[in-house]
């Protein structure tokens, strides 16, 4: 609830390189309300740290005397304290050192029914330990601190900024996590602070309410044939993928499940009304959308997401498809709401291989598949486009007549009426299907392959549509 509002002894602020915001606590330390956790419920505190090197003894940045706290040791190496007194106990961390002049995110999860502690960094979990009885009935009561705590305060007050600390009830992540790319709203489930530190300690938790609208919305219009769109959320394996939908008021933030994306996550791209170039980002538990100069102050707004690139060896035909785009939907403003936008009157489906899903459509040089391809720049998303129709793309790399393709994807007849392992696709209101086939196939390319793929094709497909090859 809002109005843990921290008492602050004599603060400073930074006003610049801050990580959210327009500033950052830079000096002093703040203290919070006294029982904000109790030892008998599960918790969840984080935050933002950032100093330069040269660290020479033990400092705090968020956490409770003699309970928990998270901060660094006189090397500059990560630390967490759990307990006090006698009782205390150091959690054991690899040597990482955190004063290095970037901002790192640290979360401290404690569960009370197992007791098992938790501390990650940059969202990768470094360290765990069990607590036990005696240091876990220390909890209730105890005064929650920011940039320092109660006992020897200023002694132990971290030199460096803090930024965007919140704390919540429950274990927030169990296993690694994306750090917040944006700060919090206050409307996050379960938060009980958020202490932004935008000049003041004011608690905003709660504050600014936000409305978000589910993947499953009747407002969404999706790509034909390459999504599905169930149980609240939309997935599609395949680059070239996207929707469509309008939405009013002055923010916008895109919300996805990350839980199976590799370390090369796939890409999205999106444009909102229509303006200036594509922002490419790479999938992540929240994207915040940057809503152009131009038209920000209208009421009502357009928005395009195209799902651009993969890593196209990955698995993304077998369960859980770890290059899968997983949609959860998007999160407006306070009072904000989505409308539908008008979909195209033909549903065209392109059916191919790599040069259908845009590989090495920008590059043929880069490091990662993904800094190489977007399919917004292949032949199929560009015929879709200055024919006017919605173009259901389907490429999957490698994969031929006969042959499968990479990511565990298997031959074209046995796989063109599925959207994945299983999963049959939905070809409701596709006119045509136009298939560009590479020489993935070789000497393999022959009658008798394509009459099969013809063959499972037609019979999945409205009779009423068209096949060109």
């Amino acid at each position: 609830m809002p109005g843990n509002n921290l008492t602050l002894i004599s603060p400073n602020y930074a006003t610049t390189g801050q990580k959210f915001g327009t500033a950052a606590l830079n000096g002093g330390y703040g203290l919070a309300p006294t029982g904000l956790v109790s030892n008998a419920a599960s918790f969840t505190a984080e935050g933002w740290a950032f100093r330069a090197p040269g660290a020479s003894s033990i400092r705090v940045i968020f956490g409770q005397a003699q309970v928990f706290w998270v901060g660094h040791d006189a090397s500059g190496n990560l630390a967490v304290n759990i307990g006090g007194g006698g009782g205390a106990v150091s959690m054991t961390i690899p040597a990482t050192n955190i004063c290095n002049s970037t901002w790192n995110h640290l979360a401290l999860t404690v569960d009370v029914s197992t007791g098992l502690v938790q501390i990650f960094l940059n969202g990768t979990s470094v360290a765990s330990q069990t607590m036990t009885a005696a240091i876990a009935s220390m909890i209730s009561g105890a005064q929650y601190g920011v940039r320092s705590f109660t006992i020897n305060s200023a002694t132990f007050a971290f030199e460096g900024l803090v930024d965007e600390v919140a704390l919540f009830s429950g274990v927030r992540y169990s296993s690694n996590f994306t750090a917040p790319t944006a700060a919090y709203l206050g409307s996050e489930t379960n938060l009980v602070g958020l202490w932004s530190l935008e000049s003041n300690g004011n608690d905003t938790s709660g504050a600014a309410v936000s409305n978000d609208f589910a993947a499953t919305n009747a407002a969404f219009l999706y790509s034909p044939a390459n999504w599905l769109v169930s149980g609240g959320v939309a997935k599609s394996i395949n680059p070239g993928a996207y929707f469509r939908i309008g939405f009013t008021g002055a923010t916008c933030t895109l919300r996805f499940d990350i839980t199976n994306q590799p370390a090369e996550r796939s890409v999205i791209a999106y444009r909102i009304d229509g303006l200036g170039q594509w922002i490419r980002a790479s999938v992540a538990a929240t994207v915040v959308c940057t809503m152009p100069s131009e038209t920000s102050g209208q009421t009502n707004h357009t928005l395009e997401v195209i799902f651009v690139a993969s890593g196209i060896t990955q698995n993304r035909w077998n369960s859980p498809q770890n290059t899968a785009v997983v949609f959860n939907g998007i999160t407006l403003a306070s009072g904000g709401t989505v409308f539908a936008l008008r979909a195209y009157t033909r549903r065209v489906l392109f059916y191919g291989d790599s040069i259908t899903e845009g590989i090495r459509t920008i590059t043929g040089a880069a490091a990662d598949d993904v800094s190489e391809n977007d399919a917004r720049v292949c032949w199929a998303y560009e015929t879709g486009r200055l024919l006017g129709v919605d173009a259901g793309i389907i490429g999957l790399g490698g994969q031929g007549l006969s042959v499968g393709g990479v990511g565990n994807v298997p031959a074209m007849h046995l796989a063109c009426n599925l959207l994945w392992a299983g999963q049959s696709r939905d070809f409701t209101g596709t006119s045509m299907v136009v298939v560009m086939q590479g020489a993935n196939d070789g000497a393999t390319n022959t009658t008798a392959n394509w009459t099969s793929f013809l063959n499972t094709m037609l019979a999945a497909i409205p009779a009423a549509a068209k096949i060109v090859i």
